[in-house]
């Protein structure tokens, strides 16, 4: 184990909005691989690799029906409503409020757990939202901490329920699904938070209310996405069935399906996704041995001890194998690490470890400054 001395959250709100920002300054000397770059954009330049410059385009009116229809919206809107500089500053404020709601959240899941969380882990808190993997495309243009936000809410929110009035959880019932609405907006993956309902189905005293709200939920996420992209099918790619969800497009554009992305060629993509897909598996198996451990103790086949963990555990492991075997697969880290920020407290704090996030952090950086893979 290592020491880290930096307790007081100020300073590591401070260090988590600046640190990216750093990186990223850095990584603009590195030549672009692909440039394309607007020189008129001067320092601004640095946040604007890889689809950034799209959807910039897109919000200036360019290809601005493919937008709506095969994006998703929230990001065009906002960079047509207040411009790259707020959203660069929206960004900034989102990482704190994410910061915060991340240390609440990782107290509040030890403490139904029943685990301490003890100074060391919140150190170790500290340190990982500073050096966050995907701290690249939480600070540049992107909706990333949006949906990172939202979903720490979420969880936070969902969690939180049980301990409530009646009263209190219909109001969380309305939250739940609005946000599921606003994570719609900015990515398809929302529709899998619908599984934490369908946990509370099998896991808690209130079957019948957790059936309606996983309905209401998929639906309010489903339904603006499907129609989005049946618009965008008949006008853009004919075809008969549109059920599959993006998938087409991602087809078109990157070669990806089941097993398409297993080749030679992809092996360092998968490379970079090896820490994430670790990290993963090792939580899954961890939280799952906790779960059998409670199902001898409880004499219970669901034990609420150790459930809402192992819940997240199986929302991780469902995105993980999603990305793995049918997406481009650098862009695992920040789908699980904003949709699942909870498994970063399972990270071992040495100082290999240590050394591993500074280093995936600042190949990170460079790799989207070169307008290379990088989630």
């Amino acid at each position: 184990m290592i020491t880290w001395s930096i307790d007081s959250i100020y300073v590591v709100l401070l260090l988590r909005t600046l640190v990216p920002y750093i990186c990223l300054l850095l990584s603009s000397l590195v030549p672009p691989h692909i440039p394309v770059y607007d020189k008129r954009m001067g320092v601004i330049r640095v946040f604007l690799s890889w689809d950034v410059e799209w959807f910039l385009k897109i919000a200036g009116g360019g290809y601005s029906t493919e937008a709506r229809l095969a994006f998703f919206p929230a990001l065009p809107f906002l960079l047509r409503e207040i411009g790259i500089k707020g959203v660069l500053a929206l960004n900034v404020v989102l990482r704190i409020i994410n910061a915060v709601l991340q240390i609440k959240l990782c107290q509040h899941l030890n403490r139904l757990a029943g685990e301490a969380c003890t100074p060391q882990t919140i150190r170790k808190l500290h340190f990982l939202l500073i050096f966050s993997p995907i701290a690249v495309f939480e600070t540049v243009p992107y909706t990333e901490t949006l949906f990172g936000c939202l979903s720490t809410m979420f969880l936070l929110v969902y969690s939180s329920m049980t301990l409530c009035s009646k009263k209190a959880q219909v109001l969380g019932y309305v939250a739940l699904v609005v946000m599921g609405i606003l994570m719609g907006l900015v990515r398809n993956t929302a529709v899998f938070h619908a599984g934490y309902f369908m946990f509370g189905v099998i896991f808690l005293s209130r079957p019948i209310e957790e059936l309606v709200l996983s309905v209401c939920y998929f639906l309010s996420v489903f339904l603006p996405l499907k129609r989005r992209l049946e618009q965008y099918y008949g006008m853009c790619i004919p075809l008969k069935n549109v059920s599959k969800i993006y998938a087409n497009i991602q087809n078109k554009y990157w070669g990806v399906g089941f097993l398409n992305y297993w080749k030679i060629t992809n092996l360092p993509r998968f490379l970079l996704a090896l820490p994430s897909t670790f990290l993963c598996l090792s939580y899954m198996f961890t939280e799952g041995k906790k779960w059998i451990r409670g199902v001898y103790q409880e004499r219970s086949a669901f034990p609420r001890s150790t459930s809402f963990k192992f819940a997240v555990a199986t929302h991780a492991f469902v995105l993980t194998s999603i990305v793995i075997f049918l997406a481009n697969v650098e862009i695992l880290p920040r789908i699980l690490l904003s949709s699942c920020p909870s498994i970063l407290t399972h990270v071992p704090f040495n100082r290999s470890t240590v050394y591993m996030i500074v280093l995936i952090s600042t190949l990170g950086a460079g790799l989207f400054g070169a307008f290379l893979p990088w989630t």
